[in-house]
Order: structure tokens, then C-alpha cells, then sequence
């Protein structure tokens, strides 16, 4: 994984802004796994191996279909649903709805691999813990390869996000096999409510962790823009203030961001060198860029991504 990241900016097949929209598109695949998930797949290791090991195949393979229909069936639901708010995502996430069909690429990813830990699982369960391994470095390989190439290929994050697709279609194929009679049909469906009693707490669990986790990042980023506030030129720390000001009573475009500044600063600003300088701001992640609609017209402002006294 590390060796992903430095080759592909290294190399600069993502510039940095590509780099932190795929940590974002990243965390909405594994949030969609562990929403729609609800832990059955753990669940699933639990009663399919109790099951197997009082030699009771058959139950166990109830277990396992009537868990991965579940997980099928939420994932498939959730995709959907994620799909049809592609671009309120996209609006929400980055501040534009052009990452929509970028969002979307990650949801067949996300669909994909949801079915692929349904398969490890009962690998697991079945003590196949060498084709579970093979399933991990199946889709590493082909997913980072494909995705560097692309990448490198001037496909950019698109190519990545292909990369992601073509190892989880492929790893999901050979999970199929490798699970492929390794049970025997079952004859019934087993209840889901004890499976579910144990999956939910779980589940919980996991949740609260994501979110503590990500209050933590939250607070840490904010913490280093502070930082990387305080050592900004007083030049540029009065535009970012101006930026602020421009969007609280403006629009916020680059013309707003500069009439706002002459009319604080008594010094006017081509919009040439505030453009600069906001490009700068950016990707250093003090600002951001998002495209609102005035009017039926799309028009390109800035907002800060700091609180600012």
C-alpha cells in the first residue's frame, strides 16, 4: 500500500488534490462495507464454524446462504441508494458534483467486495485460511499494478479507481471458486434473528470506533491548518480572512474575494495574482473550491476549510 502511494506521487500521476479525493472516496468504501455489512460476515465465521465443527455441514450451510443474502441484499439496497445521491455526495464530500461519477466507480468496487468478505468469511469458518491469504494478495497485486499503470498512463485518478475495479472483479471470481462446493446445498434457511443478536452489538461497536476515529482526524487536521495558518505571509492570511468575509456576504468568487479585499484593505488586487494565490492556499488545504448555481449558471467559488477568528 505504501509503495502505491509514493509511486503514484512521486511520479506525479496524482497531484495532491487527487490524492486527498481518494483517501475521501476510500473511507466512503469502507463506511458503505461496514454500514451495509451490520458485521454478518463476522457473524457468519461465528455459527458457520460452531456448526462445522459438531460436524453439522448442513446447518452450516444454511448459515452461510441465508448470511450472504443479507449482505447481498443491504449492499445491493445501499448501492442503489448511494448511486441515485451520487452528486449530492459529491456536492457534500468535495464541493462539486463533478466527483459524482468518480463516487459511483467506488460503489461497484465497494458492491463487489462486499460479496468478496462474504467468501473470506466462510473460508474462514472453513479453516482455508491460505485461499483467504491468496484473496489478499490477489487483489492488491492487480488492484495497485492496474491502478499505478492507469495512473502513470495520464488516466490519472480515474485510472486508480479502475485499478480498485478490476482487482475486485477478479478476486471476486477466484472467491467464488475457491468456495465453490466447499459446502453442501442447503436444504433450509436458517433464522437470522440469533445471527443478528450477535452481528448488531458488533456492529455498534464498530460504528463508534469510525466515528471517534474520524473526530479524531478531524480535530488533528484542524490542528495542523491552524499551524500552517499562523506561518502563512500576513498578505496571505488577509486574504484568507477576505475569503471568509466574501462569502458572508457574497457569492464568494474570485471578483467577490477581490472587491471585498479593496474595500477592507483600501489596496486593490488583480484578480490574476489573488487567483495565484488562492491555487497556492489550496493546496496547502486552507481553502477549497466549490461550484454553486446561480441563476441556472454554474459559477466557481472559494470557501476556507479553517475556523477563522
Amino acid at each position: 500500500m505504501a509503495l502505491f502511494y509514493i509511486t503514484i506521487a512521486k511520479t506525479n500521476a496524482l497531484t495532491q488534490a487527487d490524492i486527498g479525493a481518494l483517501s475521501i472516496l476510500s473511507f466512503i468504501s469502507s463506511t458503505f462495507i461496514l454500514i451495509t455489512g451490520l458485521a454478518l460476515p463476522t457473524a457468519l465465521t461465528k455459527f458457520a464454524s460452531e456448526h462445522l465443527g459438531k460436524n453439522q455441514p448442513q446447518e452450516a450451510a444454511s448459515v452461510v446462504r441465508t448470511t450472504a443474502k443479507t449482505v447481498v441484499l443491504l449492499s445491493f439496497t445501499g448501492f442503489v441508494i448511494a448511486v441515485a445521491l451520487a452528486e449530492h455526495l459529491s456536492q457534500y464530500l468535495f464541493g462539486t458534483p463533478v466527483y459524482a461519477p468518480l463516487i459511483i466507480l467506488i460503489l461497484i468496487h465497494t458492491l463487489l467486495f462486499s460479496i468478496i468478505t462474504v467468501c473470506r468469511s466462510t473460508l474462514q469458518a472453513l479453516y482455508l485460511f491460505g485461499k483467504m491469504a491468496t484473496l489478499t494478495i490477489t487483489f492488491i497485486i492487480i488492484s495497485r499494478v492496474t491502478g499505478a499503470t492507469l495512473a502513470l498512463l495520464q488516466m490519472g485518478l480515474n485510472g486508480v479507481l479502475i485499478g480498485y475495479l478490476a482487482g475486485s472483479i477478479i478476486t471476486l471470481a477466484v472467491a467464488l471458486i475457491f468456495v465453490r462446493g466447499r459446502l453442501p446445498k442447503p436444504t433450509h434457511n436458517t433464522s437470522l434473528k440469533p445471527i443478528l443478536i450477535f452481528s448488531l452489538p458488533l456492529f455498534l461497536s464498530n460504528l463508534t470506533l469510525l466515528i471517534l476515529v474520524q473526530i479524531f482526524l478531524s480535530l488533528k487536521t484542524n490542528h495542523a491548518n491552524q499551524k500552517a495558518y499562523q506561518k502563512l505571509p500576513p498578505k496571505d492570511q488577509q486574504i484568507l480572512q477576505t475569503v471568509k468575509a466574501a462569502n458572508r456576504h457574497h457569492k464568494g468568487t474570485t471578483q467577490d474575494i477581490a472587491s471585498t479585499y479593496e474595500k477592507l484593505h483600501d489596496e486593490p488586487l488583480t484578480l490574476s495574482s489573488l487567483h495565484e494565490t488562492l491555487s497556492t492556499l489550496q493546496d496547502v488545504g486552507l481553502i477549497k473550491q466549490t461550484i454553486t448555481n446561480h441563476n441556472d449558471q454554474p459559477i466557481l467559488t472559494w470557501k476556507t476549510t479553517i475556523a477563522l477568528p
